[in-house]
């Protein structure tokens, strides 16, 4: 996904790095040729909501700096709230935790998250503005208490 935002921004550098990437071969090079010959909005639209996804959309940001990859993962921080699915649960737990995790050292992660404190809807303010108060040993802490209640009373 990185590297699919890298070529899509830079489309001037294609035949460069076309030639470059032929050159490689193997792995590395089936990887890179996904990348350059699809749109990065094809290659996230492939993933569903998942734990992948929210690290697919980190990428988007990392290589872009889009305020849209990371209102996706504030939206996420929804399926925290889910008790029915444990897989639901966790696309809101890989959330939160990196949301967490980043906003310490990112001054882009932390005024979304407080922007979505501010503006998002009712469950999502709530989520946002509780987590601008945690660190992210306190979300593993947490979702370690929802799991362990969730597994003693036979939900998961």
């Amino acid at each position: 996904m990185f590297y699919s935002y890298v070529f899509a921004a830079n489309p001037s550098m294609r035949a460069q790095w076309e030639k470059q990437i032929a050159a490689i071969g193997g792995k590395t090079q089936e990887v890179l040729l996904k990348a350059i010959n699809a749109t990065p909005e094809a290659l996230l639209a492939t993933l569903p909501p998942s734990a992948a996804r929210n690290d697919a959309l980190w990428s988007c940001f990392f290589a872009t700096g889009s305020p849209k990859c990371l209102n996706e993962l504030i939206a996420n921080l929804g399926y925290i709230a889910e008790r029915s699915s444990a897989e639901k649960f966790g696309i809101g737990a890989s959330a939160k935790w990196s949301l967490a995790s980043n906003m310490q050292s990112h001054p882009l992660v932390l005024e979304a998250i407080m922007t979505a404190a501010n503006n998002a809807s009712p469950e999502l303010r709530a989520q946002a503005a509780s987590l601008l108060k945690m660190s992210p040993s306190e979300v593993v802490e947490e979702v370690k208490g929802i799991v362990k209640a969730q597994k003693a009373a036979g939900a998961w």
